[in-house]
């Protein structure tokens, strides 16, 4: 009830005010929508604190920690704001992303706001704060300069704003603007001795202007050549060719200016300015000849991979949209079913984030398991060997497994950094093992499924790029190894994200054990592989075998003092029917539950190692 009278501007009815209602809350609410008799009442009536935060949704964004100013201010609520201030709030009271209302009422483009609270706060001696900036470091007139709000601007200027200030990606209110398009706002910026500094990225209002694909902005800062080097100038021209492709499949805007700059880095024919770096992505390679570019105008496939390739050139892998553009190239390779360009592109996307990262980030890794997935579905496990098929995907496989290990190798480098060869991982080294684990596995499934068709010599390939990762031996936060998970159901984080749910796998397993995998690893719990497949609802026979036959334990004891029997009885089923337990019990294994079993003082006396063995072994 109390809701839909603040939200209608009603007063709340006087049975109401006794009850325990959270007034803050309301105020927030009634500033919100600038029901001025609600504030009022709720204020002076009510004893509403006018500067307790609370959460309100401008725009469709969810906004934690303002206060009732902020709200009428990012709203557009003149009245409320004065009466609010009238009543004492803090002029510069800030969110929980250090928004204050002077920003507010610049993102809403309201001077007369912003000219309230700078003139009441001089009023109260306490000035309103003109270069305060968020989280991100955006000021004010970063804000009203990106949305156009050009009186706004000029007030903030005359205020003595800085207009050269940068946030913390380094881009500026030139940045903002040139972004957004806007021509006018940027004649004010440069009016007042705007500079055309760089990002952290390198990146120039010029250059922002010309991925944004803003063709106005573009051509009047080219025509400042005072202030705009010959390189970048060309930079600039060849980003907005491939903006024009990319955003609007404009190739006559794109041919226009791909020429414009062959002929800018060219002096009577002469090649002047060259490109840093020729770059190459599938078969496709950047035209550097008029003669090339007329040869592929009416190719849309090859004029796309032309704005890829500059785009990448220029912008490099730092900037977000070279990523994200190769993905959406990989995705309608996908949807024309040509899967193997597809997969190409998107393992050149890995790549290049790989190369710009100390680890690739959570967003990548996703993107991985979708390309496992894919490769999942072309790669079947082979019911027929002359079936070549599968090995058109033989070199995608092993590139994936390339990339996987060199994560595993920085990781493992980055926890030695940081503290030493015993180191435990971080919080964030453990998010990346735990997806090393998922990937490598079905890596690992994936390479299983080739080998009964591979020659000699890529069955050497692949037990190389299994072995390097096993001695890698990337552990997760609890201890779980590769072959731990060959013999789960589910195995590795994320696991939702995988459709290759065939596990436990025994060419899978048998790979592992070739390469080296320890059967007698134990995880935190205490739990080796076998105790692993115990778990499963099935145990296939064959994979039991093999981690016997490789040297497995069978009374081996988790920290719960269970091993496979005991387990296995536990779901009803008996050893018995699956294997002959003498043939894989061992005099060391006799002896250590002996010993366990009769209490022996075995630790003061044996070697660590022998304890070890001791300890892991059950006494029944």
């Amino acid at each position: 009830m109390v809701f839909v009278c603040i939200t209608k501007g009603y007063r709340v009815p006087c049975s109401i005010h006794y009850a325990r209602v959270g007034w803050d809350f309301f105020l927030v609410m009634a500033a919100r929508y600038g029901h001025m008799t609600c504030v009022q009442y709720l204020v002076e009536q009510c004893s509403a604190n006018i500067e307790e935060p609370g959460i309100a949704t401008i725009g469709g964004e969810c906004i934690t920690g303002v206060r009732p100013l902020w709200c009428a201010a990012a709203a557009g609520h003149w009245e409320v704001a004065a009466y609010l201030l009238s009543r004492g709030a803090d002029v510069n009271a800030e969110t929980d992303t250090k928004s204050t209302p002077l920003s507010a009422a610049c993102t809403v483009g309201r001077r007369d706001i912003a000219e309230l609270l700078v003139n009441y706060g001089a009023g109260l001696h306490m000035s309103v704060e003109i270069e305060a900036s968020d989280n991100l470091g955006i000021t004010s007139l970063m804000i009203a300069s990106g949305r156009g709000y050009e009186d706004v601007v000029r007030y903030l200027l005359g205020l003595g704003a800085d207009v050269n200030k940068k946030r913390k990606n380094g881009k500026n209110a030139l940045h903002a603007c040139a972004g957004s398009g806007h021509l006018e706002m940027m004649k004010v910026l440069l009016e007042h001795n705007a500079q055309m500094d760089v990002d952290s990225a390198g990146v120039s209002p010029l250059l922002f202007a010309s991925s944004a694909g803003h063709v106005n902005i573009v051509e009047y800062l080219l025509g400042r050549t005072e202030v705009i080097s010959v390189q970048e100038k060309i930079s600039a021209l060849e980003l907005l060719g491939a903006s024009l492709i990319h955003n609007r499949n404009d190739a006559d805007g794109a041919l226009k200016y791909w020429i414009l700059a062959m002929r800018e880095r060219s002096t009577h024919g002469v090649l002047i300015h060259s490109k840093t770096e020729d770059l190459a992505c599938e078969h496709f390679q950047e035209v550097t000849t008029e003669h090339q570019l007329d040869q592929i105008k009416s190719n849309s496939d090859a004029m796309e991979m032309q704005s890829l390739l500059i785009k990448e050139r220029i912008l490099g892998p730092s900037d977000p949209s070279t990523i994200e553009h190769l993905q959406e190239r990989a995705v309608y390779y996908a949807m024309k079913l040509d899967m193997k360009r597809c997969i190409s592109v998107w393992i050149h996307a890995i790549s290049l984030h790989q190369s710009n990262q100390e680890l690739i980030d959570e967003n990548i890794w996703v993107y991985f398991a979708s390309l496992i997935n894919l490769l999942g579905g072309l790669i079947k496990a082979p019911t027929d060997h002359n079936n070549k098929t599968p090995l058109l995907y033989f070199e995608d496989v092993m590139q994936l497994f390339e990339k996987c290990i060199r994560e595993a190798e920085t990781v493992s480098l980055l926890r030695k950094t940081n503290g030493g060869e015993n180191a435990s991982p971080s919080e964030v080294h453990f998010t990346h093992l735990h997806w090393i684990h998922a990937i490598g596995i079905r890596l690992v499934l994936l390479s299983a499924r080739l080998m009964p068709v591979l020659s000699d010599i890529q069955r050497r390939t692949v037990k190389s790029a299994v072995y390097k990762l096993v001695k890698l031996n990337p552990l997760n936060s609890a201890d779980v190894t590769l072959l731990h998970l060959a013999c789960c159901r589910f195995p590795g984080l994320n696991a939702v994200l995988f459709s290759l749910r065939t596990f436990p796998d025994i060419a899978v397993v048998n790979l592992l054990l070739e390469a080296g995998a320890d059967p007698c690893a134990i995880d935190r719990g205490g739990n080796t592989p076998l105790h692993v497949l115990a778990r499963n609802s099935e145990c296939p026979r064959e994979i039991l075998d093999a981690l016997l036959a490789a040297g497995a334990h069978l009374d081996a004891a988790n920290n719960q003092g269970q091993n496979f029997e005991s387990m296995m009885a536990a779901r009803g089923r008996k050893f018995e029917h699956l294997a002959n337990s003498v043939r894989y019990t061992s005099l060391q294994c006799l002896a250590a539950v002996a010993i366990r079993r009769h209490g022996v003082p075995y630790k003061t006396i044996l070697s660590p190692r022998l304890v070890h063995f001791v300890d892991h072994h059950s006494p029944s």
